[in-house]
């Protein structure tokens, strides 16, 4: 059995119902084929045929604990006992906008949003606003967001 091959089955399964066997144009890319990760603890993730990495991506952002953390796990089980998703105030969220104003000496006040790309679309919009400027920079190739104005050239 070779090293990727639970790993090729599943991309191969995967593109019968995934838009080019995957849910990120990002993943498309990554050689031999997209991985197919079965689980993540700590710096590390592990995929399907057992192949142990370590995660320099952290989900782009929302795993920078790490994965698997017993802190956050807790925390979320206790949270679910309150429901899920709200769409009108909660008092975490006051709480935690409280403590990021503290922590980060330029945060006056906080944003929450659902996306990378619309928390993109906001500073963006906040700068031009700020500077009376139209044009920003961004780095050529990397991704920051869906939205067409900061997508091109992916």
């Amino acid at each position: 059995m070779g090293r990727y091959d639970t790993s090729i089955e599943r991309f191969e399964d995967a593109k019968k119902v995934l838009a080019g066997g995957v849910s990120s144009n990002f993943r498309y890319h990554t050689m031999p084929v997209p991985l197919a990760i079965e689980r993540g603890e700590g710096a590390y993730l592990w995929d399907a045929d057992g192949n142990r990495y370590i995660d320099f991506v952290l989900g782009n952002g929302p795993a920078f604990l790490g994965h698997s953390p017993q802190p956050v796990i807790e925390a979320v089980r206790a949270s679910l006992d309150h429901g899920q998703a709200f769409t009108t105030v909660h008092k975490a969220e006051i709480d935690l906008a409280r403590r990021l104003t503290e922590i980060i000496p330029c945060a006056e006040r906080v944003r929450f949003d659902v996306s990378g790309t619309q928390v993109d679309q906001i500073a963006l919009r906040l700068a031009r606003a700020h500077t009376g400027r139209t044009k920003v920079v961004k780095f050529e190739g990397h991704y920051h967001g869906w939205a067409d104005n900061i997508f091109a050239s992916v």
